[in-house]
């Protein structure tokens, strides 16, 4: 019995020291908001949306003005406008989030345990990452070095995706 709560207090613990957290997009943007830019007065924000078709979350764009959430979902640019199907992230410890420049052969090994999740597919953890493409920041889905999909995947204005290999990642202490 001792050893069951000694793990659950450890596991606690360990999802504890996270300093982020989601919470549900409710058409306002709170106080503890992330911000994408390096000052909080910028529009987009950090979000996640919900795909329905495959019942996952993606990285998004939350743009406060339209209150929608931009994703490159399987390929394809997403706006994502029903408010009950985004999210966005939050902390109570902004000093222990940041965003830092890499190539994506830096994304592999350890670095994986200081990046900011935000789903799953096919067992495969996706990352929040962010690039400045088209005159915009622009978050969505970061997958890591090695994998079939490696890079940032991103969404272009004419409605096509690729992927850059130079990007910004959110990383947290």
């Amino acid at each position: 019995m001792v050893v069951i709560i000694l793990l659950f207090a450890t596991i606690h613990f360990v999802v504890a020291t996270e300093p982020f957290y989601w919470r549900l997009y409710n058409g306002t943007i709170p106080n503890d908001a992330v911000s994408s830019e390096v000052s909080n007065l910028f529009v987009s924000r950090v979000g996640r949306c919900v795909d329905r078709n495959s019942v996952t979350f993606y990285p998004a764009t939350l743009d406060s003005i339209t209150k929608s959430a931009t994703a490159n979902i399987m390929g394809k640019k997403r706006i994502i406008t029903d408010i009950n199907n985004i999210m966005i992230l939050c902390t109570s410890e902004p000093e222990r989030l940041r965003w830092e420049y890499v190539n994506i052969q830096a994304v592999k090994g350890d670095l994986l345990k200081k990046l900011v999740p935000a789903g799953y597919l096919d067992n495969i953890e996706r990352y929040v990452g962010k690039v400045f493409h088209e005159n915009s920041w622009k978050i969505t889905t970061l997958y890591q070095h090695g994998h079939k999909w490696e890079g940032l995947n991103i969404w272009k204005d004419n409605g096509d995706t690729t992927s850059v290999y130079d990007f910004q990642i959110l990383i947290w202490s």
